[in-house]
């Protein structure tokens, strides 16, 4: 049981676009978490759109995602 639980939560923390656990989750317009790196760069080089939907964004502000930024930490330190 031990395993499929962290399995389970490590599936949780992984951004599945790049395949890495998040490190600075942020919420972008679409409801969707993405690595802030990435979603930055994302919306840098002029995209408008949602990588996950592919429709365009109602506005372009992040929201960090301290609570999952937290409960990844936690669960990084106790791997």
């Amino acid at each position: 049981i031990f395993f499929s639980v962290t399995v389970c939560m490590w599936l949780m923390f992984i951004w599945f676009i790049l395949q890495e656990i998040m490190h600075d989750p942020q919420v972008a317009a679409d409801g969707f978490t993405y690595e802030g790196k990435a979603i930055s760069e994302w919306l840098e080089n002029g995209h408008e759109t949602s990588p996950m939907t592919n429709l365009k964004l109602t506005h372009l502000h992040l929201t960090p995602y301290h609570a999952l930024r937290l409960a990844i930490q936690g669960w990084l330190c106790k791997s």
